[in-house]
């Protein structure tokens, strides 16, 4: 099993130490879904998690409410 690291409504600073790690996390949206990606940087050079299933997920309070990254 994986080790991990969660953290509670992350900002975009908050995932700049793990640019390019595996992450799933939730949203307030749709709380009962687990979502995944990996945590990238866009062209302004903020860390967001880049997921297949969407665009990119930008990480500030409110849009994920719990993420999970996996080191």
């Amino acid at each position: 099993m994986q080790d991990h690291i969660t953290i509670k409504n992350p900002a975009c600073y908050d995932l700049d130490p793990y640019i390019g790690k595996y992450v799933e996390y939730i949203s307030p949206d749709e709380p009962e879904k687990i979502c995944a990606g990996h945590i990238e940087r866009d062209t302004n050079g903020e860390a967001m998690v880049h997921d297949s299933g969407e665009s990119w997920v930008y990480a500030y309070t409110g849009v994920i409410s719990e993420i999970k990254i996996y080191i």
